[in-house]
Order: C-alpha cells, then sequence, then structure tokens
C-alpha cells in the first residue's frame, strides 16, 4: 500500500491493479484503499519446510509432503489464472513483494514477457523470490544489496516501504498516542507485537514471566498485539490483568508502538523497520525456526549496529528471567534506551516506498530517468 500510494503521487494516471492469494486472510486491508483500482486474486500454493529436520525426516512427513503435492496443482491453478488476468489487463510492469502468491504471478509475467521488479525485506531472499528472481527486470532490496546474491547491476537498495503513520517519534507525539488509546501519559509503556499473526511461542514465553514483570514495574502498563492466540493471559492474576491491554490486530498499529518505550518484537524485517521509524528502543526475540533463518540473520545485522537488545528464543524459554532482566535495565535506564533508539533509527529509509516506486516508472518506460 506505501507503494502505491506513492506511485499515485508520483502519477496520479497509473492505474494499479491488486493480485492477492484467494481466500487470502489480509484482504480486509485493502477495503477503501484508494490506490488500488482493481483487486483480483488467484491460487497459490506454498512449500513447506522446516529448519533442522533430517532427510529421513522429511521423507516420511508424509502429511506435509501431501501438502505440498497438492499445492504444486494450486500453483499451477494460479499460473493459468495469472495468465488470463495479465492478458486482458496488458500491465507495463508487474511488483511482486515476495510470498508464495508471488510465483504463479512472476512465472506468468515470465512467459508473456511482462517486466516486473521483486522486493525482499529481509537480509536472506525469500524462495519465492530467489525461484521467479532469474527473470526479474529488477531487484529491490532492503538491505545493502552487496548481501544478496542477485546480479549488482540489477539489484536497487531502497530499505521497506513503510505506511507514512511510521515516522520518529517525538516526545510530543508519544503522548498524544497515549491520549488516543486512554493510556496514563507519565507510566512506563511496554508494547509486545509478534507480526500480524501474532508469536504463540513468543507469547506464552512473555505470559509466563509477565506476573513477575509487573510486579517488579509496578506502574508498568503492558499493550499486547497477541494475534489468535487471545487468551494467553487467562492465568494472570486478576489484580494484574487490568495492567495488560491485549488485541489481535489493529490496522493502527503505529499508535501502540508510538505510545511505548520499549518494544519486544520478532525480527521480522518489516517489523524492524517500523520500529527503526519510530526510534523505538526494542528488545528483538527472532524465530530460528523459519527455514533460512532470515529472522537470526536480521537480529544479527542489528545487534552489530548495536541497535537493539537480542534474546534468542531458546534462551527465553530456558531462562526466561532474562526478559524480566532486559525491560526492567531498559525502564530504570532512560539513557540506553534514548541510545538503542537512536542507533535504530539510523538504518531506517524513509524514502523507500518513493524509491520503489520511481523504480517501477522508470523500469516500465513511464518515468523521467534510468532505474536506480
Amino acid at each position: 500500500m506505501a507503494v502505491a500510494n506513492e506511485l499515485k503521487k508520483l502519477d496520479p494516471s497509473a492505474q494499479i491493479l491488486f493480485i492477492g492469494e484467494k481466500n487470502g486472510q489480509f484482504d480486509h486491508l485493502l477495503n477503501g484503499q484508494r490506490a488500488i483500482d482493481q483487486v483480483y486474486q488467484v491460487r497459490a500454493g506454498k512449500f513447506r519446510r522446516y529448519k533442522g529436520e533430517s532427510w529421513f525426516k522429511k521423507l516420511t512427513d508424509f502429511k506435509t509432503n501431501w501438502l505440498n503435492f497438492r499445492d504444486s496443482f494450486l500453483v499451477f491453478a494460479g499460473i493459468v489464472q495469472s495468465i488470463r488476468l495479465l492478458r486482458r489487463n496488458k500491465p507495463d510492469i508487474v511488483f511482486i513483494k515476495g510470498g508464495f502468491v508471488g510465483v504463479p504471478v512472476g512465472l506468468a509475467a515470465a512467459m508473456l514477457k511482462i517486466p516486473y521488479i521483486t522486493h525482499d525485506s529481509d537480509i536472506i531472499s525469500g524462495l519465492a523470490n530467489r525461484l521467479i528472481g532469474r527473470w526479474a527486470s529488477q531487484h529491490a532490496v532492503a538491505m545493502p544489496a552487496e548481501l544478496y546474491n542477485f546480479p549488482p547491476n540489477k539489484t536497487h537498495f531502497v530499505g521497506i516501504p513503510l505506511d507514512n503513520n511510521y515516522q520518529l517519534v517525538s516526545h510530543d507525539a508519544k503522548i498524544g498516542y497515549r491520549r488516543d488509546l486512554n493510556l496514563e501519559e507519565t507510566k512506563p509503556v511496554l508494547f509486545i507485537t509478534g507480526g500480524s499473526q501474532g508469536a504463540q511461542r513468543l507469547n506464552n514465553a512473555v505470559a509466563k514471566i509477565m506476573p513477575k514483570l509487573l510486579a517488579k514495574i509496578p506502574e508498568l502498563k503492558v499493550l499486547h498485539q497477541t494475534g489468535q492466540n487471545s487468551d494467553v493471559y487467562d492465568l494472570l492474576p486478576i489484580e494484574q490483568q487490568s495492567r495488560v491491554i491485549t488485541f489481535k490486530f489493529a490496522k493502527d498499529l503505529y499508535r501502540y508502538s508510538g505510545a511505548a518505550d520499549i518494544v519486544i518484537s520478532r525480527a521480522g524485517a518489516t517489523s524492524i523497520a517500523e520500529m527503526a521509524a519510530q526510534g523505538k528502543p526494542s528488545i528483538l526475540v527472532p524465530n530460528a525456526e523459519l527455514t533460512g533463518g532470515h529472522q537470526v540473520k536480521n537480529a544479527e545485522f542489528i545487534a552489530s549496529k548495536k541497535a537493539a537488545l537480542i534474546i534468542s528464543e531458546h534462551r527465553l524459554i530456558s531462562s526466561p528471567e532474562v526478559l524480566v532482566k532486559a525491560v526492567e535495565e531498559l525502564i530504570t535506564s532512560p539513557h540506553k534506551r534514548a541510545e538503542l533508539g537512536e542507533n535504530l533509527h539510523q538504518i531506517s529509509v524513509p524514502s523507500a516506498a518513493n524509491s520503489v516506486a520511481e523504480l517501477i516508472l522508470n523500469t516500465s518506460g513511464k518515468g523521467s530517468g534510468l532505474p536506480r
């Protein structure tokens, strides 16, 4: 959406079509989005892989093998649907953000000789973009271009396009967000997010230490975006439950993070970029089980910049006290919070959406310059 909005600013006459996965769980986010002129859906299949599995386990995991076999037909159906859509609409260019719905669309575009651009948010390129990358006209990437295996002359460091509401949060802006959320202006606030779908293992680990955390910091207020795991605090002592606000999803997530003094998050690239834009001191708990280990690599990059506290999931589960200690340390040290927030903000790329929009226009021949 950030890129679509920038495209409309640069070229109000541009027609923008969105192709998503059939029955996609985030379709509702497109409601009321004026930058999108048409919405279509195609079939898409997911290739399931699990980090650390032995070859024997992979061969004998009949359920996963069956689902992968079934989804190969969904990919084929998606390619056929995408070819029909692209032939009918004749786009000048296709922008593919990644994810498995990009595979049938990208392959269809390649077959029809329609130029397309991929974008990778993580420090490791996703499987979908690796599969279709060889035929891409350009590759936009979130981290320095030399970290990727794409052709250097086609690879452009642009950052991660974000909603314009993610901006550096001043003291006055933080107070404004707290008023919007009916939070006390002077009390410490902790925001926890596992990403758009929540993170069950992170949620459960945090829930275990929450009674001790709230006891150690008596004035602490907690905002927790749990995803579907909304019953995570059912066993929290009644006298503490009013200090924890949970919600499954919010379109205005920037208000919750903006209101916080500290953020606990997974190490997904977009979550990191949002916190970087706001300059929020963060504690990252990367999901080490994701294939490719991209969250671990993201966290290692952030750690090298001294821009966040990193706690491995294994350490959090085996020694949950480490999170209590980290939150307590940051709450009681405004200097440390300011240092982490400033270092994280240094890696932010505020012009990312504009850079991608310009790359799209220039690659399509509709812009005023050459691809950058």
